[in-house]
């Protein structure tokens, strides 16, 4: 199961990209995580 969300944001200043970047980042480990717990797959 996977899902990929793509948006195009106008005017993204270079610190908006810097937060955006941070929170992808934050998400992508937590999700990381989860399926860790989860134990393997059948």
């Amino acid at each position: 199961m996977g899902v990929a969300v793509r948006d195009r944001l106008k005017h993204v200043t270079a610190e908006d990209e810097k937060v955006l970047r941070l929170v992808g980042d934050h998400l992508g480990a937590l999700a990381s995580r989860d399926l860790r717990e989860l134990g393997p797959t059948q």
